[in-house]
């Protein structure tokens, strides 16, 4: 929302973050580096989304991605595991089975695997330090095969 006198928002405008190369050229400090690492590679397994036709189902997922990470910076009491599409469970039992697509596939998502932890753990150092909220630790949260 702006003012008369000032150039103030109300709430973040999400296409001024930059939190993955492929949005801006640079890398967004908003967010922890394993948190913008593991993004990067997830965008990477998303992959182009060339001539996807008028409904650009790659497209909308990229900024649904943007809303995610601006909430996960700046407001992460906003996001709840209810308003997630598919469970972790979902998600990587249909990366196992494109990842068994070609080699580059499978390196990338063994790197995705790696990448995870750090992220988690340091998103959840983050928010302890910006917010001063204890996180449960990893072997009190659900068991899934990312962990």
């Amino acid at each position: 929302m702006k003012t008369r006198d000032h150039n103030w928002h109300f709430r973040p405008d999400v296409r001024l973050l930059p939190f993955i190369d492929r949005y801006s050229g640079w890398e967004g400090e908003l967010l922890p580096q394993p948190v913008s690492n593991l993004a990067r590679k997830l965008d990477e397994a998303l992959g182009p989304g060339n001539d996807e036709g008028t409904l650009q189902p790659t497209a909308w997922i990229r900024l649904g991605v943007q809303h995610l990470m601006a909430n996960a910076a700046l407001r992460p009491w906003a996001l709840s595991e209810a308003d997630a599409y598919h469970t972790s469970r979902e998600v990587d039992s249909g990366l196992v089975g494109w990842a068994k697509g070609n080699h580059a596939r499978s390196r990338l998502y063994d790197e995705i695997r790696k990448a995870y932890p750090a992220a988690e753990k340091s998103l959840a150092a983050n928010y302890a330090t910006a917010y001063g909220v204890q996180c449960q630790k990893s072997e009190e949260w659900p068991s899934g095969s990312w962990t």
